[in-house]
């Protein structure tokens, strides 16, 4: 059951990064007592509507200005709550993660995924996983990339997905890695 939990909550958590729409400039910083990061000032809040069960996962959602009909550049962060006998370790988190794309891809709106980068980084004492990968988003055929940060704290997993158009990688990566890298636990 519980990883069949943990398959789900990640599958709900990659239907999130293939979406997109506008809402109010942020403030360039989100913390929720528990973690941190920053963006860019200019980025946009993204209200998720679109699945109530999802929504009640994601912490903070923003996009970068876009121009109409282009793949909008967004960052979500989700928190999974677990059972703390049951809670996953970082190589658990990343399978299921990988299981998702591959085994529950089509399902999910996707296709063709690979992992492109895997490191474990030290963050405060705690190991989290960076996973880079690329994939197609089956109903428009567009090439998207992510950066995910996994971290488990305790008896959570926070997720933070940095996403967008492969041909937009160049442009966004950078500012991939300098909001991953203020991600902060607090």
């Amino acid at each position: 059951m519980g990883k069949k939990m943990i398959l789900l909550t990640i599958c709900l958590l990659f239907m999130t990064i293939i979406t997109g729409c506008g809402g109010n400039t942020g403030s360039g910083e989100f913390s929720n007592g528990e973690v941190s990061f920053t963006y860019p000032t200019n980025w946009k809040e993204i209200k998720y509507k679109k699945d109530a069960d999802m929504a009640q996962y994601i912490e903070a959602f923003v996009g970068a200005p876009m121009k109409m009909g282009e793949f909008q550049p967004n960052v979500n962060l989700t928190v999974h709550s677990f059972p703390p006998e049951a809670a996953p370790d970082l190589k658990e988190l990343i399978r299921a993660a990988e299981e998702a794309f591959t085994t529950n891809g089509s399902a999910m709106g996707i296709r063709d995924y690979s992992r492109l980068d895997y490191e474990v980084l030290l963050l405060d004492g705690i190991e989290a996983g960076l996973l880079t990968s690329e994939y197609t988003v089956a109903k428009n055929t567009t090439k998207v990339k992510t950066m995910q940060l996994i971290v488990p704290l305790k008896d959570k997993a926070y997720n933070l997905t940095a996403t967008c158009s492969s041909s937009q990688w160049s442009e966004y990566e950078e500012i991939f890695q300098a909001i991953v890298a203020s991600f902060s636990i607090l």
